[in-house]
């Protein structure tokens, strides 16, 4: 009996070190890249080879024709450009190449897709995200925000300490050099969602100004006037939510070819996937049924959100309505109605504080739960 016990005893044990392991396997942790621009490519590089790889698998196929010429123009320019302006984000990609073995040509491809974007059949182009910030809380200035680009498999989190430029952390795409899902050591948050818009440009993947972005500005003016002076994208549109340690908060609404400042109003902003300025609005390329259905039932929300909310229990507040469903909701699960697409994770950030909550597993966030992570704390 006594032996009976002990197995007993040690089946059990193995089955909760399995059931760990495999709770732990469906999320994701921060990796941390520091030293020079080919230290850190090089470390990505070496650290995310395979799910490189499978990125260039998965998209690179999908350029056939024209379609291939076009995006190797693009990337070509696209070089040209980084050279001109950021060389040292060139440099990067040249170590993330030497690091993972791939092509340089095809990590400068990987690059320029964000510009160009071509999308599997497993993976429609369902993008979409929402992002909301009370400037004002019992936590100080604080965003929470969604990823709603269906069930990817790419996703990683990194604490990026470049020589020379702020460190900043963030979810993305593990060949990004930078995300919309970032806040960086001065306490600058960032967030948004794309926009299907009319004009067409010739400016640099939102990745690559999102990372210089980071880098280089410490507050809501600054990043403004930072991206005043860059010319983002070729044919997407973003509005990009920006909120600091202050409590400055704007929306930029930013075209190929244009670009204006919505600004917080009544101790809040929010932004989902369409132009709201009468400056912008009319290069909206998104179908009615979009913005009818899944944008602005989003924004209505929002809105009220800003009303209501709770600014003294503000992650909860924030939680609640990143979990919300139905019309308006921000939590989708790739069901037709309201709208097609699902969501990947949310995230909360705390712009005086520092620190991030995402979260975990991937996935929609009402089956997730939200890790705290601290990555400037000493």
């Amino acid at each position: 009996m006594a032996k009976r016990r002990l197995d007993l005893a040690k089946v059990l044990i193995v089955l909760e070190v399995q059931t760990s392991f495999t709770v732990a396997g469906l999320s994701f942790f921060p990796v941390e890249f520091e030293g020079s621009p080919w230290d850190i490519g090089f470390k990505r590089g070496r650290l995310f080879r395979d799910i490189l790889a499978s990125i260039r698998e998965m998209y690179l196929p999908q350029y056939v024709g024209e379609k291939m010429l076009e995006h190797k123009r693009l990337t070509e320019r696209t070089v040209k450009d980084m050279e001109n302006l950021f060389p040292e984000l060139v440099e990067e990609l040249k170590g993330v190449a030497a690091g993972s073995g791939l092509d340089e040509e095809d990590i400068f491809m990987i690059n320029a897709w964000w510009e160009n974007p071509v999308w599997p059949s497993r993976f429609p182009p369902n993008t979409g995200c929402s992002a909301v910030a009370f400037t004002e809380s019992s936590l100080g200035p604080i965003m929470g925000q969604t990823l709603d680009i269906g069930r990817n498999p790419y996703w990683v989190m990194v604490h990026v300490k470049p020589r020379g430029g702020y460190s900043f952390f963030g979810t993305l795409r593990a060949d990004m050099l930078g995300g919309a899902r970032c806040i960086n050591e001065k306490g600058l948050s960032m967030g948004g969602g794309t926009v299907s818009v009319k004009d067409r440009g010739d400016g640099l993947p939102r990745p690559v100004v999102f990372r210089a972005l980071m880098e280089r500005c410490a507050t809501v003016d600054e990043a403004i006037e930072f991206l005043r002076e860059m010319k983002v994208s070729v044919k997407v549109g973003t509005n990009l939510l920006l909120l600091d340690a202050s409590g400055n908060a704007a929306v930029v609404e930013k075209s190929p070819t244009k670009m204006a400042v919505r600004w917080q109003e009544d101790d809040g902003i929010c932004a989902t996937n369409h132009f709201l300025t009468e400056e912008m609005k009319h290069l909206n390329a998104g179908s009615a049924e979009m913005i009818e259905r899944y944008s602005q039932p989003r924004i209505e929300r929002l809105k009220l959100f800003l009303r209501e909310g709770d600014r003294e229990k503000p992650i909860t507040a924030l939680k609640r309505v990143l979990r919300s469903h139905g019309l308006g909701g921000l939590c989708y699960h790739g069901d037709e109605w309201p709208w097609p697409t699902t969501t990947q994770l949310a995230n909360i950030l705390l712009s005086r504080e520092r620190e991030m909550y995402v979260s975990l597993p991937m996935g929609p966030p009402c089956m997730g739960h939200f890790i705290r992570y601290r990555p400037f704390s000493p």
